[in-house]
């Protein structure tokens, strides 16, 4: 069989957004060279497998995808319209193809995408492995694990599987299309030893799964979290960066676990592999209750143990220093003064923040937003250990129990429905600005005038510390 996969880029109405990079340009997706190497490892038959390059004009993209046996195509909130258009089209080209959406996005509304989309055939939920493997090698639909498919029109679930992240080969670039071009970017950034924001890094990962989901519940804005835990063995966590050494000369990586400092003696176990020859500059994702529940002294040998691995950035999704505000989306705060204590220990050791904030979630008010605007002004005095703000008016994206919550509101269903023509309930490409502005106007006592202006001063409070590019949002202007 002739395989395509393709992570499409930002669909117009998201063009719009700041990822705190200097370019817009991103290297080579690893979830599809993660799919490629399990597909060719473990399959029974002799595919072909490519990897588009998304940077093509969405319509050139559509007709060379059309040319394969089957598609596979990475779907998230912000490239969902580009994902939908790349299925019609290609599926007006060649009928006999198959199409089949994964990803963040895709996981959390199959049935909307299946119901609404008949271009699409299929949706893998979370684990895309099996999945994928099933439907290249043509298995019943019955034993495809985390798949989602039509039977007499009505969308139906197969059953979960999760990936058995010890059996996962090492993957490489190497079925990529103008491969050269794509890394191009990243490797004259990473090689001149410009400042590593200019350009984003290639995602590595050591755990599937949130230990927060795990033992606090999920954040009930988020869309990624899984309360399975997996971790990769350590060893071959540095054997692939070793590959992706090697091959590439690559170095800049983003650990895009869930949380990467899941526990100090995890971070002591990766520590502890690191091959002397192995070479890499890090950023990833923390959790201050984590972090900040561990006495001092635990605290500063995880922060060695983590430059030892060769983190220099870890991101804090802070969101809201609300009590109030964080306790509706299910997630513990921590005071300015902990965290402070945080991000300069780690400091100490050379590893810096990124401190991120949400505005507007349900509860938000006049109080709330000026307690976040002074929070942020006393972090920022923490001797230039927080070199990147991601900050954002909060987005229900669907599938969350947030929008889940919207979606029982009828007030609000029935402004939406005016405002879009669309419903809610079953809507699978939200006009998430319209969303926002309705999830201001019934769950929180501020309006969006006033959410622009404290958003307008917290990012020109991030302006006296640090370069506009190292500022970023998915949504950073509502009306």
């Amino acid at each position: 069989m002739r395989i395509a996969l393709v992570q499409p880029n930002l669909d117009e109405k998201h063009e719009n957004q700041k990822q705190a990079y200097g370019s817009a340009e991103r290297p080579p997706e690893t979830g599809l060279a993660v799919l490629d190497s399990w597909i060719k490892k473990y399959s029974s038959q002799q595919h072909s497998i490519i990897v588009l390059n998304p940077n093509k004009a969405i319509e050139k993209l559509a007709e060379e995808a059309a040319k394969f046996d089957f598609l596979g195509i990475s779907d998230w909130f912000s490239n969902h319209d580009n994902c939908i258009f790349l299925a019609k089209k290609v599926k007006e080209a060649n009928q006999k193809i198959l199409v089949a959406l994964g990803g963040p996005n895709a996981s959390m509304i199959p049935k909307e995408i299946l119901n609404n989309n008949y271009c699409v055939d299929f949706v893998v939920s979370r684990d895309g492995e099996d999945a994928f493997l099933g439907l290249v090698d043509g298995k019943a639909i019955k034993e495809i694990p985390n798949l989602w498919h039509r039977l007499k029109e009505k969308p139906l679930f197969t059953f979960q599987k999760y990936t058995d992240l010890q059996k996962l080969p090492l993957w490489d670039f190497s079925d990529f299309r103008d491969l050269e071009q794509r890394l191009s970017a990243y490797l004259k950034i990473q090689n001149s030893q410009q400042d590593p924001w200019l350009v984003s890094p290639i995602a590595i990962f050591s755990v599937r799964g949130c230990i927060k989901a795990l033992t606090e519940g999920i954040c009930s804005y988020c869309s990624s979290s899984e309360t399975k835990i997996r971790l990769l063995p350590a060893q071959k966590f540095w054997k692939q960066i070793k590959v992706l050494n090697d091959k590439y000369g690559a170095e800049y990586f983003y650990v895009c676990d869930d949380i990467f400092p899941i526990s100090p003696k995890w971070i002591k176990e990766i520590a502890e592999a690191k091959p002397q020859e192995a070479k890499a500059r890090i950023r990833a994702y923390g959790y201050l209750p984590i972090l900040a529940a561990l006495k001092q002294s635990q605290l500063e040998e995880t922060a060695k143990n983590l430059k030892k691995i060769g983190v220099f950035n870890l991101f804090f999704g802070s969101e809201n220093f609300d009590e109030k505000v964080l306790a509706q989306m299910n997630k513990k705060g921590i005071r300015v003064e902990e965290t402070t204590r945080v991000i300069e220990t780690i400091g100490k050791e050379g590893i810096k923040t990124t401190i991120a904030f949400l505005l507007g979630l349900p509860g938000e008010s006049k109080q709330s937003l000026e307690k976040n605007l002074k929070s942020l002004e006393k972090l920022l005095e923490a001797d230039d250990f927080i070199e990147r703000l991601y900050i954002s008016i909060g987005m229900p994206l669907k599938g969350t129990p947030w929008c889940k919550q919207l979606e029982t509101n009828q007030k609000l269903t029935k402004d939406y429905k005016k405002e879009t023509g669309k419903d809610l309930k079953t809507d699978d490409s939200p006009n998430y600005k319209e969303l926002s502005r309705l999830s201001i106007k019934y769950t929180t006592s501020t309006t969006p005038q006033e959410i622009n202006e404290y958003l307008d001063k917290m990012i020109n409070c991030a302006r006296k510390k640090m370069p506009d590019y190292r500022i970023g949002g998915f949504l950073l202007e509502i009306k």
